[in-house]
């Protein structure tokens, strides 16, 4: 009956093809090229600033392209863009990479402030909800200067909506195969000076991240993120948010029921002085993660059993900018204190402490932007060490653009790396900490050509990542036992080409990365995949409705390596293709119909990630 699956997809596309041609008007393509060049982002240069003058490439996923998609986590979304590649892990749930650098060499924001909850050195994408998200910035390259460890790779930056003029509601209802259900709801109310907003979610499914399969999986997530903001004054604003969400799964490996239950909570209080070009902004932030996991023979957990680590995080920080005659002068200064409890590190406890400053001057005299930086940090485990960068941007037209770059990163060892103890039993293999482990430095450098036209744009964009210490699992003893060790040098590079093209209401999104990625004696890295590419294709449906089309493919990859470091297996080739259709009912509600991996590609039981076809129908409204 697998078949089944497959008849409201035909459904959809028998009707977008007898309906194009009453397809009502949509605005000039030329238009929303203009609009996204002048969309206000804040994670390339840490301030607000115009899309077009941003130095180093960024990439912007709006509330448009969100719906588009049909996703309703961050990692469902990224997965289909361009050079972002997930890593599944089991128990990890699914990280991001970013050109070759690994899901921990990769920092996660929340509204431009970084959250705990990693787990195995993965920060679990799909624990977030998308209710609520404005839009998600990318940028990718090394980003210490402005942002510290963790942004080797790149910063995932998740922007939430605020409250601008009329009070909102807004709800959205999905149910799919394999017990999927996703319950949203949210609103935002103006009130004079003092605006409130707030999102909830809840979703659930018979499948659990990076587990092979369905047999005896489950999950559930939840997520709540409030926020208000008072201006105080002409120059004066407050701000305060929160984030909760948990995540409960179940899965089977062997003859074990496995559990894992996490919390996650954080919240957010600053404030912003603003005069002309002239702002200071104080920020406290706290953020907590409680990791249990715990097994069973049986299909409900022992009470009292399992593994528990529970993550902190403390961050006090002032940043601000302004202008000194010809040049604009960013800055900012960072104490923060990170902490984690187990029972599986030597002490139960440990704690990482460090002070940060950076600054960054830009120099603008059309059609040249130049802009350098440094950070110095001192670190309560590994002492002091800086990242410096120098950026570029020429803009020879107004539709034409060249980012150049170069820049030092690093990375400190996380808790797991230097501490934790892990055992799997049911596969026979063991994971010790190395407390003797180096912080990783690299040097990141990308040139990036940027071609706009009236109906889209064009980019491609070339890097290099060149790393020192590069922290790795060391071979494996005969006893099955690994730990990690510092790898003496490095690289990964690769080429990225992107585009985009709109016309009479279709537009077509394509795009194909090349990655190679090499230790320091030539060995090819693991999980890393050398081909990857998109398509998208977006038509009218009907009078008042879209047709989505994305198609993503993933080259050959390999995944692992032996104890003399000669590979030992490879993920094979895998595409999927989704489709989603949008069909406007009345004004403020859509009906959804779609499915994922519409043609049933799958890998097999031994691959990570359930890969079969998946089929959701929703239905979502707002009212202003």
């Amino acid at each position: 009956m697998r078949w089944l699956g497959v008849i409201p997809i035909l459904l959809i596309t028998l009707t977008s093809i007898l309906g194009a041609q009453g397809t009502a008007p949509m605005p000039p393509a030329g238009d929303s090229v203009r609009t996204r060049l002048e969309t206000v982002v804040i994670t390339a240069a840490r301030r607000e600033q115009r899309l077009k003058d941003v130095v180093v490439p960024t990439e912007v996923i709006g509330r448009s392209e969100i719906l588009r998609t049909g996703a309703t986590d961050v990692a469902a979304l990224l997965q289909q863009f361009v050079g972002m590649q997930l890593d599944a892990g089991v128990g990890g749930g699914l990280g991001i990479q970013l050109q070759g650098m690994d899901a921990r060499r990769v920092l996660i924001l929340v509204d431009g402030q970084p959250i705990v909850g990693r787990v195995n050195g993965d920060f679990d994408l799909s624990r977030l909800s998308l209710a609520g998200v404005e839009r998600i910035e990318v940028v990718k390259g090394s980003q210490g200067t402005l942002y510290g460890s963790e942004a080797l790779g790149g910063v995932v930056n998740i922007i939430t909506r605020a409250a601008r003029g009329d009070p909102d509601l807004a709800g959205q209802g999905i149910g799919g195969t394999r017990g999927r259900v996703d319950l949203s709801l949210g609103g935002r109310v103006p009130l004079g000076r003092l605006r409130l907003m707030g999102d909830a979610s809840v979703r659930r499914s018979d499948l659990a991240v990076g587990i092979p399969g369905d047999l005896g999986t489950r999950s559930a997530r939840w997520t709540v993120t409030p926020g208000a903001e008072w201006s105080v004054s002409e120059v004066w604003t407050l701000r305060a948010s929160a984030l909760g969400g948990g995540q409960s799964q179940r899965y089977r490996t062997g003859q074990l029921f496995r559990f894992v239950d996490d919390v996650q909570a954080g919240a957010r209080l600053g404030a912003e002085w603003r005069r002309g070009a002239s702002r200071v902004t104080p920020l406290i932030y706290l953020s907590t993660f409680d990791h249990l996991a715990r097994a069973s023979t049986s299909g409900m957990p022992r009470v009292g059993t399992g593994e528990r680590d529970r993550q902190s995080l403390a961050e006090l920080e002032v940043t601000g900018g302004t202008l000194l005659g010809p040049m604009l002068m960013d800055a900012g200064l960072e104490a923060r204190q990170e902490r984690i409890r187990s029972d599986r590190i030597p002490g139960e406890e440990r704690s990482l402490d460090a002070i940060e400053g950076f600054t960054q001057v830009t120099f603008a005299r059309d059609p040249v932007t130049l802009v350098t930086g440094v950070r110095l940090v001192r670190h309560s485990q590994f002492g002091a060490f800086a990242a410096p960068r120098l950026s570029l941007l020429a803009r020879p037209s107004e539709m034409v653009a060249v980012r150049a770059s170069v820049g030092r990163g690093f990375r400190a060892p996380d808790f797991k790396e230097l501490y934790l103890a892990f055992a799997n039993s049911a596969v026979g293999y063991a994971v010790a900490g190395n407390p003797q482990l180096q912080p990783e430095r690299s040097t990141n450098a990308q040139i990036a050509l940027e071609w706009n036209v009236t109906h889209g744009w064009l980019r491609l964009n070339g890097f290099v990542n060149h790393f020192d210490d590069f922290i790795a699992f060391a071979p494996g003893t005969m006893a099955g036992t690994f730990t990690y060790r510092n790898v003496e040098t490095g690289l990964t590079r690769g080429l990225e080409i992107e585009g985009s093209f709109a016309h009479a209401g279709w537009r077509t999104d394509l795009g194909y990365t090349y990655l190679e990625a090499r230790d320091g004696v030539g060995q090819p890295l693991p999980a890393r995949t050398p081909h990857s590419g998109r398509a998208a294709l977006t038509l009218p449906l009907l009078r008042r409705g879209t047709l989505a089309a994305t198609w993503v493919i993933t080259g050959r990859t390999l995944i692992a390596v032996g104890t003399s470091l000669e590979p030992t297996a490879h993920q094979p080739t895998f595409d999927r293709l989704d489709l989603k259709a949008t069909i406007q009912m009345r004004p403020g509600m859509q009906a959804l119909l779609g499915a994922e991996n519409l043609f049933d590609r799958q890998l097999g039981r031994d691959w990570p990630g359930f890969t079969g076809r998946l089929v959701f129908v929703g239905l979502s409204w707002r009212m202003e």
